[in-house]
């Protein structure tokens, strides 16, 4: 995974430096402007410069750039930092996230709560004050580096600390067997850390470890009890190994120390649909968007529910807007597109699956609804059309060089659809 170095001095010299992943970088630079930084801009460093302090043009750009450009941050600007870090830190406190701030409160209304927390935990109260005592140092100058298994050693950065930067960068990446790998570790060294067990819950859930994951986020109930989101995260958890009437227990004791969180009454919204309670499903679900109206997940929770319920065409009135505003939200489109599709709408799933495709070009389902809707349109020349986009990003699909050779003019593309069906039947 690509991370960041930094250095108070030039690269080759004795000094202070640190090291995190680039994803940890991204979310001090975020928590930071939530507790108070204004960021006045970095320096582009020629990297030939001897005496770094006295070369470089201003950028206002804070991003780390994947090529080799270094940039530095002013004195003032680096203590800035440090002083809105340290407001996060006392915020934060230890172990559990209370997202009792001002700064939390508005970053967590940025990510969905669970994949908010695992980011909390990897930056932890100490480690926040850790980099706060490096921006005080002064100056420094920042840059990408590419080292896919390297662990940022920091001066005084002990071997756990590098483990958790480690473990949460891969768990944002998708990278849950390392994560769960490094987690486990984790564990071991500091048993009592309710947020390593409740991470490593979320990873081994991820990895469709559900026994293992229920047993990490039970360690993690024990250990923290007032813990909502570790009780949420709990009953998501049984709800998607199959034990609904457990998730339901679970998702009201969250509910019991958060009542007015909105991702509560959707976690029970979804338990209790498990258990085919849908009229209390839509119930707990209603009351999520009550409490956060047009919030695109609760959006799309409410809507399998009502989907569930046999209520389709609700469940696509009440996506359509949602999808139109949160063209970003995949899932709001991917849900929508398949209820149009359920109720025979092609030409507006067609519209919808195109957006969904402009996020990912390459998904295979998107491409595969995609045909389908032209076939059932009867619109030969695009069904081809989808066909040979779908066939670009999966090669051995059968069906799709079967359609391609029956639709196709093409005398090439016939002989080639003919030597991929041999091959693949």
């Amino acid at each position: 995974m690509p991370y960041v170095e930094m250095f108070t001095r030039p690269r080759l010299e004795t000094g202070g430096a640190f090291g995190c992943q680039w994803a940890t970088w991204d979310l001090l630079c975020e928590l930071g402007e939530q507790y108070g930084w204004k960021p006045a801009g970095t320096i582009i460093e020629p990297s030939q410069a001897s005496d770094w302090s006295k070369h470089g043009g201003f950028d206002a750009s804070y991003k780390v750039e994947d090529f080799p450009l270094i940039k530095r941050i002013r004195q003032e600007d680096s203590a800035a930092w440090a002083e809105a870090l340290d407001r996060a830190a006392i915020d934060l406190g230890e172990g559990i996230l209370p997202l009792k701030g001002p700064g939390t409160r508005a970053l967590s209304d940025r990510y969905p709560m669970e994949a908010f927390c695992h980011l909390m935990f990897g930056v932890r109260a100490g480690f926040l004050r850790r980099f706060a005592n490096f921006l005080r140092k002064g100056a420094f100058i920042f840059m990408w580096e590419d080292g896919a298994d390297r662990i940022p050693r920091n001066d005084d950065q002990t071997e756990v600390d590098d483990m958790f930067d480690f473990a949460r960068s891969a768990h944002l990446v998708g990278d849950y067997k390392h994560a769960a790998e490094m987690y486990g570790e984790l564990v071991k060294a500091i048993p009592g850390d309710a947020g390593l067990w409740h991470n490593l819950g979320l990873v081994r859930r991820e990895l469709g470890e559900f026994e293992g994951a229920i047993g990490a986020h039970l360690e993690a109930t024990r250990l923290a009890p007032a813990g909502w989101d570790v009780w949420q995260a709990y009953a998501n958890t049984l709800r998607e190994a199959g034990r609904g009437s457990e998730a339901v227990k679970a998702a009201r004791k969250a509910l019991e120390l958060a009542p007015t969180a909105a991702s509560c009454w959707s976690s029970l919204g979804s338990a209790l649909k498990e258990v085919h309670d849908i009229q209390g499903s839509l119930a707990a679900h209603q009351r999520a968007l009550d409490l956060e109206p047009g919030d695109p997940k609760w959006t799309c929770n409410m809507a399998v529910t009502l989907s569930a319920a046999g209520r389709n065409q609700e469940a696509i009135r009440l996506l359509r807007p949602a999808a139109d505003a949160f063209n970003d939200f995949s899932v709001l489109q991917e849900n929508l597109a398949d209820y149009l599709i359920e109720a025979g709408q092609h030409q507006e799933a067609i519209h919808y699956l195109d957006r969904w495709l402009a996020q990912q070009p390459k998904n295979l389902r998107a491409l595969r609804r995609r045909v389908f809707c032209f076939l059932e349109l009867k619109d030969p020349k695009r069904t081809l059309g989808a066909v040979k986009a779908h066939l670009q990003a999966e090669p051995d699909f059968l069906t799709g060089w079967k359609l391609l050779l029956e639709l196709s003019d093409s005398i090439e593309e016939q002989a080639e659809a003919k030597r991929q069906i041999l091959a693949l039947s």
